[in-house]
C-alpha cells in the first residue's frame, strides 16, 4: 500500500469503453501508478479495487464490498472497495473479475452455452484463475470431459491447450479450490467456453456414493490479471505509455506472479494439491502435461527451506503396457523388461519429481511416481530446489484402462497430496 493513501482512476470496463471508474471521467486513458490500490486482499471471494463511492454500482455488475483507506487523487474523497462480476456473453478487462454462472450463488440446470472474453491489459503477463466454486458434471468413463459438459480455455500463448494435451482441453466435475495460470501479453484475448447439457449428474466427491441424482451446476471463478511490467498505462486505442516503473506495481500482483512455466503455483508453507476433476471416483484425465510449482520459502526468519514433504491422501496414476507388471505398486524403480525407469510407457502416467522414500531405500533418489501409491509408503521427500512437480498423463483410452488384468478403481482416480515445506536444521 502506498503511504500517500491516494488512488488513481481504475478502469473496470473493456479497453475501448472510454470509461474510468476511479475518476468518474471519460478520458479513455488507463492510468496505472503506485497510487492504485487493491482492497480486501485477504478475502479471496471479495477482492476488489478502490473506486469512488458514486461509481461502484453504477457500472454494470459492480458491487460495494467494503471501505478503502484510500482517497481519490482527483476529488479528495474517500473510496470504497468495488468488486466486478462477469456473466455469460460478456467481456472484461478489469484487473480482478469474478465469473459466475447466471443464477450465482444459486445453481443452474438448463442447457446452456456460456462464453466470455478476458481482454488483456498493458503490462500484464499472466492471468490467474481461482476456482472458488466449481461443480459441473463429471468426465466420461475414460477421464475425458464430455464436449457438452465442460469448461474449456482458449489462449494465444497456449496453442496446445493450457493443460498441455491436444485431445483433452477442458475441465469438468469438481474443481473447487483449484487454480491455474495462463501466460499472456497485452492485446490478447482469453476465451472461456462453457457448454452444459443440464442433464448429467454432478459428482458428490465421494467414491462410495458415486454421483448425485441432481444435475444442478454452478461456478464462481476469480480472474486476476497479473502485472509483470512497469509499462502499465495505455488508452482505448491500444497505445502504451512508458511512464510506469516496476516499483509502481502493487505488492499484491508482485506476490501473485508465478515462475514461468508453472500451471499451478502454491505459495503457502503447507496446502493440498489435487489432480484436475478429482472426486475419488472419476478416472484421472488422459493427455495432460503441465508443471506444479511450490514456492521454496520457509516461515522461519531466514526463509530457508530444507525440502518439501509430499504425503498422498489418495493416489492412483494409471500404468499401462508392461509398466503394469513391474511398476504398479508405486515403490518400484525400474521396469526390468524395458530396462528403463518405471512409469515411462507412453500410455502410463506419472508425477515427476526427484525425491526419496522415507523408510524404503531412503537414500535412493527416484524421479517418476505412478501406480497405486506415492512411493512404497505413500510419502516422499524432495530436497532439490526449485520445487517443481511434472504431471504427465499418457494418451490412454478406455480400452487401455479396462484391459485385462483390470485396473482397480483406486489405481486410476488421480491424486490428492498434502505438502509441507520443511525448515530447520538441514
Amino acid at each position: 500500500m502506498c503511504s500517500s493513501d491516494l488512488a488513481a482512476p481504475q478502469d473496470f470496463g473493456t479497453l475501448n469503453t472510454d470509461f474510468n471508474v476511479g475518476g468518474g471521467g471519460v478520458s479513455g486513458e488507463v492510468v496505472f501508478s503506485n497510487q492504485q490500490m487493491v482492497c480486501n486482499e485477504a478475502e479471496i471471494a471479495n477482492t476488489g479495487m478502490c473506486v469512488q463511492d458514486k461509481t461502484c454500482g453504477s457500472v454494470k455488475n459492480t458491487v460495494n464490498v467494503g471501505k478503502c483507506t484510500a482517497t481519490d487523487i482527483k476529488s479528495g474523497k474517500k473510496m470504497v472497495c468495488c468488486k466486478k462480476n462477469i456473466f455469460c456473453g460478456e467481456s472484461a478487462s478489469a484487473f480482478i473479475t469474478y465469473f459466475n454462472n447466471p443464477n450465482w450463488p444459486a445453481t443452474d440446470q438448463q442447457d446452456r452455452s456460456c462464453n466470455i472474453k478476458i481482454l488483456i491489459r498493458p503490462g500484464v503477463c499472466q492471468v490467474r484463475l481461482d476456482f472458488l466454486t466449481f461443480e459441473l458434471p463429471g468426465p466420461k468413463k475414460g477421464g475425458v470431459c464430455q464436449n457438452q459438459n465442460r469448461m474449456a480455455f482458449l489462449a494465444p500463448g497456449s496453442p496446445l491447450g493450457i493443460l498441455g494435451g491436444r485431445s483433452n482441453q477442458g475441465i469438468c466435475g469438481l474443481n473447487s479450490g483449484q487454480h491455474l495460470y495462463i501466460p499472456t501479453s497485452f492485446g490478447e484475448q482469453i476465451q472461456i467456453l462453457t457448454t452444459l447439457s443440464g442433464t448429467k449428474a454432478v459428482p458428490l466427491g465421494d467414491a462410495a456414493l458415486s454421483y448425485a441424482s441432481a444435475t444442478e451446476y454452478r461456478w464462481n471463478i476469480k480472474i486476476t490479471q497479473i502485472q509483470c511490467e512497469g509499462n502499465t498505462g495505455g488508452d482505448y486505442k491500444g497505445k502504451v505509455s512508458t511512464k510506469g516503473k516496476m516499483d509502481d506495481i502493487p505488492e499484491y500482483f508482485r506476490e501473485l506472479r508465478a515462475p514461468d512455466g508453472c500451471l499451478q503455483y502454491f505459495m503457502s508453507s503447507f496446502n493440498t494439491i489435487s489432480s484436475w476433476n478429482f472426486d475419488g471416483s472419476s478416472t484421472f484425465p488422459p493427455d495432460q502435461d503441465y508443471a506444479i510449482c511450490i514456492r521454496n520459502k520457509g516461515n522461519s526468519p531466514s526463509g530457508r527451506t530444507c525440502g518439501v514433504t509430499l504425503r498422498a491422501t489418495s493416489f492412483g496414476l494409471p500404468v499401462n503396457g508392461n509398466d503394469r507388471k513391474y511398476c504398479s505398486n508405486g515403490g518400484e524403480f525400474v521396469n526390468t523388461e524395458s530396462e528403463r525407469d518405471c512409469c515411462l510407457n507412453h500410455h502410463s502416467s506419472y508425477l515427476g519429481v526427484v525425491a526419496v522414500q522415507p523408510g524404503h531405500q531412503a537414500t535412493a533418489w527416484k524421479r517418476y511416481w505412478c501406480g497405486t501409491s506415492l512411493g512404497a509408503n505413500g510419502q516422499i521427500i524432495a530436497t532439490q530446489e526449485p520445487y517443481i512437480m511434472k504431471v504427465f498423463s499418457g494418451r490412454y483410452t478406455v480400452d487401455d484402462l479396462w484391459a485385462e488384468p483390470a485396473l482397480e478403481q483406486q489405481s486410476r482416480t488421480g491424486f490428492q497430496i498434502d505438502y509441507k515445506i520443511d525448515t530447520g536444521a538441514c
